[in-house]
């Protein structure tokens, strides 16, 4: 019995051994971190990328590699690692961001042309900057602003321990640039030429293209207006970068202008009081990405901010807190700030729902709503459309609101308006049974309080456009898509802001003679773990499908949408940024840039570049750095003495050991691996029962 036990335990030990050695070559690759995210398979890792996806699409994606005898060490830019392969044993991918470009611009321009081998050097001190032709104050400062920038925060050529990794081969690209920096002549002068006068403010068909050109005997920027060249500044400013102690900027041509004339960023400082001095960093953000358009979601059922002088208790009952309001004095600063850096300011004042904070201060405005036919007190739901006086009080209000906001546009939100509370109220059924039945409803199986939805938005709008004729700016008005999915009577020229649905929705706004905005896909506040900016990047408003060249002319643009139920101060800037950069490149850069790959090592530079800025940004790519402005020269990290090592891993555990009692050390990768150890031993336990049985019966039978 013993020689078929002992057979039967060696047999188990080989079956299992031999199994994982086939399911290790066979399953899925494991990223060391970690267990909460990286141990997951790459196929169905958290970063959702199609990794299988990508290696098709990519197959000459570009790759680090280097290799010794049998073993290649190479950068997978599909899924941001550095990996190990053709070696004995499991897989082994490093998790790590890629390596960062240098003076490389965020979002990539139309026409961009850069001799990377021929350099220039700029001297701080004697470089200037002049103005040619036309001038204005809102240059003059831009000018200013980014003298200031250029040379106090300009990215720093990046530093790469992986330079110390042996067959790795990653020192010899540095090396090489140390020849051509050494070599590179003297720029000392940039001239801006303005062909026209410069406009006030911008709006949504002023021209912001430019043209740059970086050569040995100076710079050029020409731009038909100021915003342009504010465009063309900001370009400049990251062309720039710093190599010991010195800026240089590489023999550069660029024709520039945006895709789409609409490049938005929504802020809610409802659900969440954002401070003004966080707005001024979103503000900066947006400059640095070239993105335009502030849409301020300025009040909404959980608070009223905005101080009103018409009709002060609006936010004296409605805000959170006294002093968490925007008195006009802010309203007023945060406008100047965005106009001077070519940013419009469009405010949200959503009707006729989404206004409970209202009826705090005003409760009159809002419809009451039923419950078996008893009015329920506190129980108030959208705007009242039965009552003259509501239709007066938002014509008091909305003519403060064109005074105070100057921009053209101007966001009446018209979105998931409750009308069940329409259908519970006796006077707001009352006003739909003066209605004709024109849209036959029940046909088309739509809520018959849908008609009082029209009703409500047909007479509104029309005394807002009355309104703002006599004031002498026509105002356009932006609505969120519902409007449009309920066939509401809306004017032509109102602009449909899609949140909800793709291409086909926007084909029907665009049918219906409405140009459009596109949120559905940049819902920021949508938090995933991991990589994630790729999904941002690869959506496209007008994608690649029948009808794309007319519906481009509709399609005025888009927005990343930073709702803030979950968003406070603390955590806005890191949220948004540099997330909100894939949604920027899209909206400004050629339809056909959609490379993740390299896009990749740029966003990694422009990342650090917004954290030398002083935007507290968040991460992109995963395991990285960026350099400090005070980080250490490299001929300081790269002492002989290295040091003590007294904190080195081999310390410690050499310390442990000399303190504790003997112990085993297994180190295992996997789930799999340890069953196949557990497995071993216990075979080997068996064997050695199983042995020692054996000899208690010969030692019984010697005596």
């Amino acid at each position: 019995m013993d020689k078929p036990a002992v057979t039967l335990t060696w047999l188990t030990v080989l079956i299992v051994n031999t199994y994982s050695y086939h399911v290790q070559k066979e399953r899925p690759v494991y990223v060391v971190g970690p267990r909460r995210g990286n141990y997951s398979s790459l196929k169905f890792n958290r970063t959702r990328l199609d990794i299988q996806k990508y290696r098709q699409q990519y197959l000459h994606a570009p790759t680090h590699r280097r290799t010794d005898r049998n073993v290649s060490i190479e950068w997978d830019y599909t899924d941001f690692s550095l990996q190990f392969k053709n070696i004995r044993g499991p897989a082994f991918k490093l998790r790590r961001a890629p390596h960062a470009t240098h003076g490389e611009p965020w979002p990539l321009p139309q026409h961009y042309k850069t001799n990377k081998e021929k350099v220039y050097l700029i001297e701080q001190h004697s470089f200037d900057i002049k103005v040619e032709n036309y001038s204005c104050a809102i240059l003059e400062k831009a000018i200013q602003r980014f003298k200031d920038v250029i040379f106090k925060f300009a990215s720093e050529e990046f530093y790469d321990n992986l330079k110390f990794l042996k067959n790795g081969g990653f020192n010899k690209e540095i090396l090489n640039m140390r020849k051509i920096h050494e070599e590179a002549s003297s720029i000392t002068w940039m001239a801006v030429v303005l062909k026209e006068t410069c406009s006030s403010h911008l709006h949504e068909s002023s021209d912001e293209s430019y043209s740059l050109l970086v050569k040995p005997f100076g710079v050029f920027l020409r731009a038909n207006d100021v915003w342009g060249a504010l465009r063309g500044l900001e370009t400049f400013s990251q062309l720039v970068y710093k190599r010991q102690d010195k800026f240089y900027i590489k023999d550069t041509v660029i024709e520039d202008f945006p895709r789409f004339t609409h490049r938005g960023i929504l802020i809610d400082s409802s659900r969440h009081f954002i401070k003004k001095s966080v707005i001024y960093d979103v503000i900066d953000g947006m400059v640095q990405n070239k993105m335009n358009v502030l849409h301020w979601h300025m009040v909404d059922d959980q608070s009223f901010p905005y101080v009103s002088r018409t009709f002060p208790n609006l936010s004296d009952k409605g805000a959170y807190h006294p002093s968490l309001v925007y008195k006009p004095e802010d309203i007023t600063d945060i406008i100047e700030y965005a106009r001077i850096r070519a940013v419009r300011v469009i405010p949200e004042f959503d009707t006729p729902g989404h206004t409970f904070s209202w009826g705090f201060g005003h409760p009159e405005i809002l419809t009451q709503c039923y419950t078996n036919y008893k009015p329920v007190p506190g129980y108030l739901g959208p705007m009242d459309p039965s009552k003259n006086y509501t239709f007066e009080f938002l014509n008091k209000l909305f003519r403060e609101i064109f005074d105070v906001f100057n921009d053209r546009s101007i966001h009446l939100g018209g979105d998931e308006v409750p009308l069940n509370c329409w259908t519970s109220n006796p006077d707001v059924k009352h006003l739909l049974s003066l209605m004709d039945d024109r849209w036959n409803t029940t046909s088309r199986m739509k809520d018959p309080m849908v008609k009082v939805w029209n009703y409500f938005i047909n007479r509104f709008t029309d005394n807002l456009k009355n309104i703002s004729r006599q004031q002498g700016r026509e105002k356009r008005f932006i609505m969120w898509e519902e409007a449009m999915r309920n066939r509401l009577q809306i004017p032509k020229d109102t602009i449909i802001q899609i949140w909800l649905g793709g291409i086909r929705e926007i084909q029907q706004a665009i049918d219906r003679g409405h140009q459009v905005i596109y949120s559905t896909c940049w819902y920021l506040d949508w938090i995933d773990h991991g990589v994630h900016w790729p999904k941002y990047y690869r959506c496209d408003p007008n994608p690649m499908r029948t009808g794309k060249q007319g519906r481009e002319k509709m399609i005025l643009g888009g927005e990343a949408c930073l709702w803030s139920e979950y968003i406070t101060n603390e955590n806005a800037i890191s949220l948004l940024w540099p997330r909100a950069s894939a949604v920027a490149e899209r909206l400004w850069s050629s339809r056909s840039v959609t490379d993740v790959l390299a896009a990749s090592a740029r966003l990694q530079e422009h990342r650090c570049r917004m954290l030398r800025r002083g935007l507290s940004v968040g991460y992109i790519n995963g395991p990285e750095y960026c350099v400090p402005p005070s980080a250490p020269k490299e001929h300081e990290v790269e002492r002989k003495d290295q040091g003590s090592v007294a904190d080195s891993p081999e310390n410690h555990i050499h310390t442990l050991r000399l303190h504790s009692k003997p112990v085993l050390w297994i180190s295992c990768t996997n789930e799999l691996e340890t069953a196949s150890l557990l497995i071993s031993l216990l075979g080997v336990i068996m064997v050695l029962m199983m042995f020692g049985y054996r000899i208690r019966s010969l030692m019984f039978r010697f005596i």
